[in-house]
């Protein structure tokens, strides 16, 4: 029995208020979006692995965010505004990020436009939310 409530208590820990859980959501998701810009725009064979390996790790701690009380998850269209479209609303986004946070890439060889970048985010970040949703995310090489 106290495996049983030492895992309820883990739960309950991650478990946090709405507002808290949006913008706890919305921290880790905001270098997840940068790294996710690194691997679609530029050719960085290099860094691939460890980018990959940082993407997950934000990611599955956001998949561990539950709303506190009732232990739910946000919808799929929730977590796509939080990761993605309150950052990201167009190319020209696109383009002032790399820009503003993410110059010291420019130097690297192109692999995709600033439009198929944020195509590619598009599709992406509509597939992981609605894993995240369900509880199903198990990893970014799936919907790269």
């Amino acid at each position: 029995m106290a495996l049983i409530e030492e895992i309820k208590t883990l739960i309950y820990e991650m478990a946090f208020e709405r507002n808290k859980a949006e913008s706890r959501v919305t921290e880790l998701g905001l270098p997840v979006l940068h790294h996710l810009i690194k691997i679609l725009k530029w050719d960085d064979k290099n860094n691939y692995s460890k980018h990959i390996y940082d993407i997950n790790n934000w990611l599955f701690q956001i998949q561990d965010i539950t709303i506190k009380k009732k232990g739910k998850r946000f919808k799929p269209e929730q977590y796509y505004l939080f990761l993605f479209n309150e950052q990201i609303k167009s190319v020209e986004d696109i383009t002032k990020k790399i820009n503003r946070s993410l110059r010291e890439y420019k130097q690297l060889p192109e692999i995709n436009s600033d439009v198929r970048v944020y195509q590619l985010l598009t599709q992406v970040y509509q597939r992981i939310s609605l894993d995240l949703s369900k509880d199903q995310f198990e990893g970014i090489e799936k919907y790269l």
